[in-house]
């Protein structure tokens, strides 16, 4: 009897021992499951992470790449309103190089008919304070009279000139030159002049224009205003 119940007694122990056993390999095995798939998501992982760190180091170079046509951008910027700026401060320039050549151009496709020839009169009235060796004089809003002496005449502010006019800085040095031809007439041509010469609100260009008595002559846009008029000399040679 006693041996049966030692044996009943081991065969529970043993009973339960395998049933220990088996819980345990079930929880092994389930930890062998666990084991798994923590590995399979953690290789997940690695793979996120550098695809992260390959789209970091895309998104960086994109970036670097972007500033440097930023600041490309920004330096053409800078040239074209540098540009712009010198075109403005040009741009009075131009125009007035335009307009001047525009007016240029209409003064030598103008027909150049010479005028009628000077009248003469038949008594010419005495003009006082002029020599008797001027074959014209060039007369001034307020009196001022500029004698000239000989049959070419250059007219300027230089005193090396036949006819110094000294008033204006507006005429320049050798400015224009009036020639008395050998049958009386005159005619009047620009030298070069900074601010030009005009006959009668016309401009002087190329090789002039025939003058006649009582003429305007104007040295430069805003200089002297002048009155051409025989002198003595000349009504004592083509009376």
């Amino acid at each position: 009897e006693e041996c049966r119940k030692e044996r009943a007694e081991l065969s529970r122990r043993q009973q339960a021992s395998e049933d220990l056993l088996a819980g345990m390999q079930k929880k092994l095995h389930d930890h062998d499951i666990e084991i798994e798939r923590l590995k399979v998501a953690h290789q997940l992982c690695d793979e996120r992470y550098a695809e992260l760190q390959r789209q970091q180091q895309a998104f960086g170079e994109r970036f670097e790449q972007l500033s440097r046509e930023q600041a490309h951008l920004a330096s053409k910027l800078a040239e074209a309103q540098a540009q712009v700026q010198r075109l403005r401060e040009e741009m009075p320039r131009l125009a007035e190089g335009a307009a001047r050549r525009a007016l240029d151009g209409l003064e030598k496709a103008r027909p150049r008919t010479p005028p009628p020839p000077p009248s003469r009169p038949a008594e010419p009235e005495p003009m006082p304070g002029v020599s008797e060796s001027a074959f014209a004089v060039l007369r001034g809003a307020e009196g001022e009279l500029y004698e000239l002496p000989g049959l070419e005449n250059v007219v300027g502010r230089g005193s090396a000139c036949d006819t110094c006019v000294p008033s204006s800085q507006a005429v320049s040095n050798r400015h224009t030159c009036i020639s008395i031809a050998s049958d009386g007439t005159a005619s009047i041509k620009d030298l070069g002049s900074r601010n030009g010469t005009f006959l009668n609100d016309h401009r002087v260009a190329g090789t002039g224009l025939m003058m006649k008595n009582g003429d305007k002559v104007q040295l430069g846009v805003d200089g002297p205003s002048l009155v051409f008029s025989w002198g003595p000399a000349h009504y004592a040679r083509w009376p």
